[in-house]
């Protein structure tokens, strides 16, 4: 089975305990929400955007065998 490998930054590694994590093997980024809801309930008491092969996206996007993925808590600068 493919699975898609899934960075965490910041509060979000914290949550999960881990710097990443792996995923079942998603077509695109709204059935990466999906499984990130039901497999680490962690993550949905915070807020993150995706990054897709190192661009933050809001729209969804497909995804193929071999991009980056990562998640990425709210920047506060200074």
């Amino acid at each position: 089975m493919i699975k898609n490998k899934v960075l965490l930054f910041g509060i979000l590694a914290d949550a999960i305990g881990q710097p990443f994590i792996e995923v079942e093997e998603a077509k695109d980024t709204d059935a990466l929400r999906r499984q990130l809801v039901v497999a680490y309930p962690a993550l949905n008491m915070y807020p993150y955007v995706i990054a897709h092969n190192k661009k933050v996206i809001n729209a969804n996007q497909s995804i193929a065998q071999g991009d980056e993925l990562a998640l990425l808590p709210p920047f506060a600068g200074g």
